[in-house]
C-alpha cells in the first residue's frame, strides 16, 4: 500500500500542467489498482456470505433475520456455529460463541 502511495506522490510531483487533471487520473488509476488488489478478498466475502445465507435459510431464517444476524454478529464463526446448532437453544449457544470469539482476547 505505501509503495502504490509514493508511486502517486511521484507521478504528481513530476510534471506541472493540469494539477487536477493529473490528480484525477491518478486517482482513477489508483483507484482500478485497489480494485484489482482487494479482488480476491472480495470474492472470498462473496462465498462466505452465500454459504452462510444457505445455513441460514435452512435453519429456518427469514431473509431479513438473517441479514441482521450477519450485520450485527460480525465474529468470523460464530454466526455459522449458531445457525448450524439446531434444536440447541439459549446458554450453549452463548457459551460456544463466547470460546469461539475468546481468540480476540490476545
Amino acid at each position: 500500500m505505501g509503495a502504490v502511495l509514493a508511486e502517486a506522490l511521484r507521478q504528481l510531483a513530476q510534471g506541472g500542467g493540469n494539477r487536477e487533471g493529473r490528480a484525477s487520473s491518478v486517482s482513477q488509476a489508483l483507484f482500478v489498482k485497489g480494485m484489482k488488489q482487494i479482488f480476491p478478498v472480495a470474492a472470498a466475502g462473496i462465498v462466505d456470505g452465500m454459504v452462510f445465507g444457505i445455513l441460514a435459510r435452512q435453519a429456518g431464517l427469514g431473509v431479513t433475520e438473517a441479514m441482521l444476524f450477519s450485520l450485527l454478529v460480525n465474529a468470523g464463526s460464530s454466526p455459522f456455529a449458531a445457525v448450524g446448532s439446531q434444536g440447541i437453544v439459549g446458554w450453549p449457544i452463548l457459551v460456544s460463541n463466547l470460546l469461539l470469539n475468546a481468540r480476540h482476547l490476545l
